[in-house]
């Protein structure tokens, strides 16, 4: 966990279990330091309890960093519990010690029997399979070195080595669900199966590794089923890419996880995903999901409402309206280029050309033109056509997904649709017998050609 010659920061709160992993580094000969925490919550106990460690670190030689905190300031603020508000300024304050001291790593005294309580309290909860590994060893900078021993264990060796320590008084009571299991459940277990404490810890290796496994499948699928397209911000999961005979609903839950998604709305979103639902969201703390042809997309949650039309809908990508007065080569536009070029009409040998690609007859063509996400209502004459036809019923017929309906552009001359950029060009402004200059308008970088399926 540490190697000799790196600091180590010990947390100690003063009782049995952080006052024997104390005991051990300083006999084991780490280059440590004790952190303790006083959040004031006992009264005269806590400071008891910062005594005694006061004390053992001066016996020891050992440096030692005390802090007291406003538990309850911090409740008050973050609106969380006391026990994640303390949990919060711990390490908080354990981070800062390290930055500014040097440590390596910070050791906690979690054991056994606590990492057992954490399976319980999990099962009880609800959770996934990570939820019923317990404690972790390691987590980023942190350590828990004492997880190999019981509670048993550790009592015994501070009463055979003489190790002073205090009991916390609020572990007695059972007011805490950690508590009733501790003091209730788990004795209950142990009459019944005596070695349950080793078994447990087996099965709890067991699940750690099961659910290392796990994750490392999971990432081969994600990089199967996912598509990152940075410009949009977004990350879609093509389900139907997920091999049938996976349960997709622990795999979209295991994908959709990682972007923040609880267990109670991906249930939520495959029984949408089994009813063929589109278009109806899902959201995380900081993204928003949506169904969309057996895809699920997902964005940051940054609210952009263009004229009410996408209202409720997200986006990392600036459409704002862009006003071109005169004649340029480039222009950027919702994360595209637009590249403009004039060509003598006697020079173009062939007049048909992807979508990504828009001839207009320049005479008809006047400035300034304007680029701006398509509304709701919008219509045009498409070339080749003589009526007008909505561009709601355009994507409709194109099959456009819903996140090329919400990055949709049209170019407009005098306020008529020329282009339906990267889809269709308009009648309108169509190139005859007659045009002398050509207006050559190309999509260089292309979200916005729905005729391109999203992979």
């Amino acid at each position: 966990m540490v190697a000799h010659g790196r600091r180590t920061l010990l947390a100690v709160s003063g009782g049995v279990d952080s006052m024997v992993m104390l005991r051990l580094f300083v006999e084991s000969g780490y280059d440590i330091a004790v952190a303790h925490c006083n959040f004031r919550l006992r009264g005269e106990e806590s400071d008891g309890d910062e005594r005694l460690v006061e004390s053992e670190c001066r016996r020891l030689g050992v440096e030692l960093f005390v802090k007291c905190f406003d538990v309850h300031g911090e409740m008050a603020a973050s609106g969380d519990s006391l026990q994640a508000s303390a949990r919060a300024l711990r390490y908080a304050w354990f981070e800062k010690l390290c930055c500014e001291h040097g440590f390596a790593v910070v050791a906690v005294a979690h054991n056994a029997d606590d990492s057992t309580e954490t399976f319980f309290i999990n099962l009880l909860r609800g959770t996934g399979l990570k939820g019923l590994t317990g404690i972790p060893l390691t987590r980023d900078r942190i350590i828990r070195p004492l997880l190999f021993a019981t509670r048993e264990m550790i009592a015994h060796y501070a009463a055979r080595e003489g190790v002073s320590f205090r009991e916390d008084s609020s572990n007695r009571t059972t007011k805490y669900l950690r508590n009733r299991l501790r003091h209730t459940v788990l004795p209950r277990l142990c009459e019944i199966e005596p070695e349950f404490p080793r078994i447990m810890t087996a099965n709890l290796g067991r699940l750690a590794a099961t659910e290392r496994f796990v994750e490392r499948s999971l990432d081969i699928v994600h990089a199967q089923v996912t598509r990152c397209d940075k410009q949009r911000g977004t990350v879609t999961v093509d389900t139907a890419a997920i091999d049938p005979s996976l349960p997709l609903d622990f795999v979209l839950f295991g994908l959709l996880g990682r972007y923040g998604f609880g267990a109670d709305v991906v249930e939520q979103l495959v029984r949408a995903l089994a009813d063929g639902a589109t278009g109806r969201r899902f959201h995380a703390p900081a993204r928003v999901a949506w169904i969309d042809r057996r895809r699920i997309v997902m964005s940051e949650r940054t609210e952009h409402d263009d004229n009410g039309h996408a209202s409720g809908h997200w986006t990392a990508i600036d459409l704002k309206e862009l006003v071109i007065e005169e004649f340029t080569p480039t222009v950027e536009w919702g994360g595209v280029t637009l590249c403009f070029e004039l060509v003598p009409a006697g020079s173009l040998e062939d007049l048909r050309q992807p979508p990504s690609v828009a001839l207009l007859d320049a005479d008809k063509v006047h400035f300034p033109l304007v680029i701006r996400r398509w509304h709701e209502g919008d219509a045009f004459v498409p070339l080749g056509m003589k009526g007008r036809k909505k561009l709601s019923d355009l994507m409709i017929d194109t099959k456009a997904s819903m996140l090329d309906k919400l990055y949709q552009g049209v170019l407009l001359s005098g306020g008529e649709i020329a282009w339906v950029i990267g889809r269709r060009s308009a009648e309108d402004f169509r190139i005859t017998q007659n045009t002398k200059t050509v207006l050559k308008v190309c999509l260089k970088s292309g979200h916005q050609n729905s005729y391109v399926p999203l992979p």
